[in-house]
């Protein structure tokens, strides 16, 4: 009897584990919900993944944090919880969602005066994830502010095209193309692959500024808006977009990623 009743409790465990985690998928979206409420965002296409976590997004296998910062009140802000969950596109061959963050400062009290907008988009036929982000200030006045992404999962080099040839480079904490933009056809490289030096990495296209510092004791790639630091009203927001796309053999998907989709007509960002 005993037997029969593990049996059951696998089996139950089983289902539960498909319901939330159904098989891949090559393209399309879930929200996978807890206690009716959402609590993970999982984007797919071509047979990558994307998560987005209330305090993390998974890009692949690399996971890439949000913090900003107000510099006219000290504080410090990252992601706590999906604020709204909107599903703004569901087309054959187009999805998009908007996801609004509620930030916490560094005592894990909500953030009232500034909310992160992210809109998220993917195409049939492209693997890469498109990402809108915004942060929005809604208090008072002005105030100073600057936010940054940070990617990371033990980066050693990054990769560059020049010309017709590609380099690589070792990532070092200072002159990571500090300052200079990397809009689609514009700035100091068209694209960049950030890689451990074993094959995988991350590919990346944004109109933000690249930088690379430490965090935890390790490397950490991290992009923000031009210039870093803004004086926002009510209602302005600093902005960021990307073109993300984590490979496991090589640059090459990105510099395919690159070539296909600049003649594209993106629209993420009016949402």
């Amino acid at each position: 009897m005993r037997k029969v009743s593990c049996f059951f409790l696998v089996f139950s465990l089983l289902l539960i584990t498909l319901q939330l985690y159904p098989a891949e998928e090559k393209f399309g979206y879930q929200l996978v919900k807890m206690n009716d409420k959402i609590a993970m965002v999982k984007l797919f296409s071509e047979g990558y993944s994307y998560r987005i976590l209330p305090e993390v997004f998974r890009i692949g296998s690399y996971l890439a944090y949000f913090a900003a910062q107000d510099f006219t009140n000290k504080e410090e802000m990252t992601l706590k919880r999906f604020d709204e969950v909107k599903v703004v596109m569901d087309e054959e061959n187009q999805k998009g969602i908007k996801i609004k963050f509620v930030l916490q400062d560094q005592e894990q009290r909500d953030i009232t005066d500034y909310v992160l907008e992210t809109n998220l988009e993917i195409r049939k036929g492209y693997p890469g994830l498109v990402l809108v982000s915004k942060l929005r200030y809604i208090g008072e006045g002005k105030a100073e502010a600057g936010f940054n992404w940070g990617f990371s999962d033990h980066f050693k080099y990054y990769v560059v095209p020049e010309g017709r040839k590609v380099r690589a480079f070792t990532i070092v904490r200072k002159g990571l193309l500090s300052g200079r933009s990397m809009k689609i056809g514009k700035g100091a490289y068209p694209w960049v692959w950030f890689t451990d030096g074993k094959g995988k990495g991350l590919g990346m296209i944004t109109d933000g500024m690249l930088v690379a510092g430490v965090l935890g004791g390790e490397l950490q790639v991290g992009v923000s808006d031009v210039p870093p630091k803004k004086k926002l009203a009510s209602g302005e927001s600093m902005d960021v977009i990307f073109f993300l796309l984590p490979t496991m053999k090589g640059y090459k998907p990105v510099r395919k990623m690159f070539e296909e989709t600049k003649g594209v007509r993106w629209e993420t960002d009016k949402w």
